[in-house]
């Protein structure tokens, strides 16, 4: 589950891996240690931090999906 130590050994790592093979990240959502820690990742490799659809170039015109 999210959250739980077996989450977090797993996802985390894995995770973080990957983003040595992004140009950038969205930072999307609410309060997250999990996500606020990825961004600081990234931040560290020298990738973009995105905070809003619509600051991702060519993401400009896209529809935000509803969330309900």
């Amino acid at each position: 589950r999210v959250a739980d130590a077996a989450f977090d050994e797993i996802f985390h790592p894995i995770a973080e891996r990957l983003l040595e093979h992004c140009e950038a990240v969205l930072r999307v959502g609410g309060a997250s240690q999990g996500a606020d820690l990825m961004v600081r990742t990234a931040e560290k490799l020298g990738r973009q931090v995105f905070h809003a659809l619509g600051d991702v170039p060519g993401c400009g015109s896209a529809p935000v999906p509803l969330v309900k």
